[in-house]
């Protein structure tokens, strides 16, 4: 069985570029458009990694980071998170970890960049 993914994305375009890669590397990945979807499908699905916007409508990726962070079940709340963003990760990667988040791949990515972050949490 391949490792299961969420992708928290608001973006379609985006949401359909990593899915091809993840899924073309054998992944099988899930889709939020943001981060109370996210926090909707890690209550009821198990995920090995979460790859996670910053920016998004209705809670953003550093809330839901947080939110995840505080949930009971050890399993899902310890479960990686990488921020997937456009925005400057040197800025503000000490505020993002400190909120939860594991590791950054910025936009825009390689394939070979995202699978090779797939694979190192997986």
């Amino acid at each position: 069985m391949s490792a299961r993914v969420l992708l928290v994305e608001d973006d379609e375009m985006c949401q359909e570029i990593v899915t091809e890669y993840a899924e073309d590397s054998g992944f099988e990945v899930d889709t939020a458009d943001d981060g109370a979807q996210a926090l909707e499908l890690v209550e009821t699905h198990d995920y090995k990694l979460i790859l996670m916007d910053i920016m998004m409508p209705n809670m953003d990726g550093i809330e839901a980071t947080q939110r995840i962070r505080a949930m009971a079940d050890t399993e899902k709340s310890q479960v990686p998170i990488v921020a997937i963003t456009a925005r400057n990760p040197e800025l503000e990667q000490e505020a993002w970890k400190a909120a939860g988040i594991t590791d950054v791949i910025g936009k825009p990515f390689e394939e070979e960049d995202l699978v090779g972050m797939l694979k190192r949490y997986l």
